[in-house]
C-alpha cells in the first residue's frame, strides 16, 4: 500500500490506499518531525504519512 501511497495513488486515488491500509490493521500517523521522511514510510505496523501530504 505504502508504494501506491507514494506513487500518488494507482488506479484509485490516494485516499482509497489509506483507506486499505487501515482495513489491514495498519495505523496510521500524520507527518511526524521525528519519523516521517518525505514520502510514506513504514515502521512495522505503523504507516507514517510523508511531508508531502502536510
Amino acid at each position: 500500500m505504502v508504494s501506491a501511497i507514494n506513487n500518488g495513488g494507482g488506479f484509485y486515488r490516494t485516499e482509497v490506499y489509506v483507506h486499505e491500509a487501515k482495513m489491514a490493521s495498519a495505523k496510521i500517523h500524520n507527518p511526524c518531525v521525528n519519523l516521517s521522511e518525505f514520502q510514506t514510510t513504514v515502521y512495522g505496523t505503523d504507516v507514517y504519512l510523508g511531508f508531502i501530504y502536510s
